[in-house]
């Protein structure tokens, strides 16, 4: 399945949106690499959603303005975004990176959301100093970094020889991108670990078992400091097990909306009770 293009202008910026599918609204969040190789994962969850993936503004062929420069600007584009397409129950996913976005946006406004898949998230400083939770990419080679980022090397090769000029203008503008928003300080927010109590619906911390840029118990601290969050593991897959295990990642969403979603219903008849209770 291919998803439809187009060049839409949001908060006055013009950005690139994919979309897939049918069904309830999932907004995904692309991570510091684009859109190039998520397109097994995305085709699969469109089976099941209307996937809306934007390119960030300064990534793909979407433009980033001058003035447009911190996480802050990207969480406040896309609540106009919502805002702009009308989205309500809104899954929420990111990956990396996205993560990293969609935590920016959550601490501020979950009120279009229904629920958030976190991918190897990145975004939070919970050691000191002297520790690095985050391994530093821009200290690696190309290929020392697809070594640290997936369990099959094969699936995170470029061949930049036969890549196209839109191919490396799209790889290049990525770059340029990331580092604008995630060079320093270095893929984190510091004010982060004290905001996440104020995301409040729940959260599905999913994680590549042999993530060697962030680790797992990286993933199980973002997970214990959300106050709704499950943390599941995907076995063979580094940084990108959405890459990696497309079928197991989807169906790990699956399997917690499913249960997201009866959670909610009981949720709702509680309170029903409650308040016939107090009449």
């Amino acid at each position: 399945m291919q998803p439809s293009i187009e060049l839409m202008s949001v908060a006055g910026i013009q950005t690139e949106v994919r979309r897939w599918g049918e069904g309830p609204p999932l907004l995904y969040l692309h991570p510091g690499d684009g859109l190039a190789k998520e397109n097994e994962f995305l085709a699969a969850l469109a089976r099941h959603y209307q996937v809306i993936a934007p390119s960030h503004p300064g990534f793909g062929n979407s433009l980033r303005p001058d003035d447009f420069k911190t996480m802050e600007d990207l969480a406040y584009f896309y609540l106009d975004f919502m805002a702009q397409e009308n989205l309500v129950g809104v899954t929420m996913a990111g990956s990396s990176f996205g993560g990293w976005v969609a935590l920016e946006i959550a601490i501020r406004s979950s009120a279009r959301l229904a629920q958030i898949i976190l991918i190897d998230t990145v975004g939070v400083r919970f050691s000191e100093r002297d520790k690095a939770d985050i391994t530093d990419v821009y200290m690696l080679s190309d290929a020392e970094i697809i070594e640290n980022s997936y369990f099959d090397v094969a699936r995170g090769k470029f061949d930049i020889a036969n890549a196209t000029d839109e191919e490396l203008l799209i790889v290049s503008r990525n770059r340029v991108a990331l580092c604008q928003y995630a060079w320093s300080p270095y893929m984190h927010n510091p004010r982060m670990k004290r905001w996440l109590h104020r995301v409040d619906v729940p959260t599905l911390v999913l994680w590549g078992a042999q993530d060697r840029i962030v680790s797992v118990e990286y993933g199980q601290r973002v997970a214990a400091a959300i106050s709704d969050a499950n943390f599941k593991m995907i076995e063979e897959a580094g940084h990108y097990p959405h890459i990696e295990k497309p079928k197991e990642t989807v169906d790990a969403i699956l399997a917690f909306s499913k249960n997201a979603g009866k959670e909610k219903v009981s949720r709702s008849l509680d309170f029903g009770t409650l308040k016939t209770a107090l009449a």
